[in-house]
């Protein structure tokens, strides 16, 4: 289903498109699903990972430059070899062009009946990705070629020459564009994260939780191709959730707005509760010496999902978790009493602010997202029983932007 949203007013209107993609079976099951837009191509990009009745899943990569075309626009039919749970994107540096190129990553559950017995000893995580930047295919690219050009796609049909183009990276490539993949444990991984930090060009952030509790972090050079630094630390149920943030952006008159370097990490698992590590990468640390507590997040059965952004306008971002019984708890971070404005954001806890029942238990959280182009974030929910949008009052936004116009002239 295709969500459009657009707004004339206080009302948002919503039109909805079913999206029919080519090479999906009646009789299939869509585990995962993730979308981009290819900053190179600016075209829309999905990934679709599925399964079959007959014990059977794959992975679909469809692109266009036309969201109406998406869906006839296949670039990859890739067969697996294990139940596919989790799909992301991140980038890396491509060795044929020199640029950020984008990748797939899918986490791996267990190996279907009809796999090899070395599906057992397969990677948790597989890598799609443009298969030019291998290293068999980057001496194959052609001269004056950077491998960057749209793809001539097919329409409904197989096509050769652009399963040539895109698919899964055999181990020795992906670790190559993702060392930080040969330090994950053989464990099921639940959920992953990247971050590209805006002020260190060519540094990658990653975190990734397990089934069996086990979670790390790490930082690498992708342009060197180097892991840089690695955490690990693990709790005693599944870790459903992992989101990396930097605390500080977005604070005006505060030096630790400038702190572009610290990252928290946000850590849910299944039945214990929730926990923000602090300044993981500077304290070189995940564990109990820089754990905050999220309070209450246990009380309303096992934390599904997370978002992590500025919701109410004051610069730091809360924490919005969901949970499968059926209850969303927003968190704000609250400072130490008599700190300086310095140490605002570097010594408090977090305290729960408000809490909202909804329809179902929650599946997913999007971050923040300008869903009608009016400036203002929203909260996208899905649950088992549809989408649902959280937006501010106009009327609120308003009186906020009139407050800090005026203290603005004021100053």
């Amino acid at each position: 289903m295709l969500y459009r949203f657009s707004s004339d007013g206080p009302e948002v209107t919503t039109s909805v498109k079913s999206l029919d993609f080519v090479y999906l079976p009646g009789d299939s099951d869509i585990v995962c699903i993730n979308a981009l837009q290819d900053e190179m191509t600016k075209e829309y990009i999905v990934g679709i990972g599925f399964v079959t009745d007959q014990e059977k899943g794959y992975l679909n990569i469809y692109g266009s430059s036309s969201q109406e075309r998406l869906s006839e626009c296949y670039l990859r039919y890739s067969e697996l070899s294990c139940v596919p749970l989790q799909l992301t994107h991140t980038y890396y540096i491509s060795p044929t062009s020199s640029q950020l190129q984008w990748a797939f990553l899918l986490s791996r559950g267990r190996p279907f009946a009809s796999s090899s017995s070395t599906a057992m000893n397969e990677s948790p995580i597989c890598v799609f990705a443009r298969l030019c930047d291998t290293e068999s295919g980057a001496s194959n690219v052609k001269d004056g070629s950077n491998g960057s050009a749209s793809v001539s796609r097919s329409h409904g049909t197989h096509n050769e020459s652009v399963d040539s183009v895109y698919g899964e990276l055999s181990p020795t490539s992906s670790l190559n564009l993702f060392p930080e993949l040969a330090r994950i444990p053989r464990t099921t991984i639940l959920y992953m994260d990247f971050m590209l930090p805006t002020s260190t060009p060519f540094i990658r952030l990653s975190a990734f939780g397990g089934q069996d509790g086990w979670f790390g972090a790490y930082r690498t050079d992708m342009k060197q191709g180097v892991l840089l630094q690695k955490l690990e630390f693990s709790h005693d149920s599944a870790v459903t959730s992992v989101r990396l943030f930097n605390p500080c952006l977005g604070l005006t008159g505060d030096p630790c707005s400038n702190d572009t370097d610290r990252w928290d990490l946000l850590v849910c698992s299944a039945f214990d509760a929730a926990v923000v590590y602090s300044d993981i990468f500077r304290n070189d640390c995940l564990g109990l010496s820089n754990q905050l507590v999220l309070p209450h997040s246990t009380e309303y059965d096992h934390v599904n999902c997370a978002s992590v952004g500025d919701f109410d306008f004051d610069g730091i971002p809360e924490l919005v978790l969901g949970t499968f019984g059926q209850t969303l708890l927003f968190y704000r971070w609250k400072p130490d009493a008599g700190d300086s404005a310095v140490s605002e954001s570097t010594k408090g806890s977090y305290e729960l602010v408000a809490q909202r029942s909804v329809i179902g238990p929650v599946h997913c959280l999007s971050p923040p997202l300008d869903i009608v182009g009016d400036g203002v974030k929203s909260l996208v929910i899905l649950t088992n029983r549809g989408l649902h949008v959280y937006r501010h009052k106009i009327e609120s936004v308003l009186d906020l932007l009139k407050q800090r116009l005026s203290h603005r002239l004021t100053v």
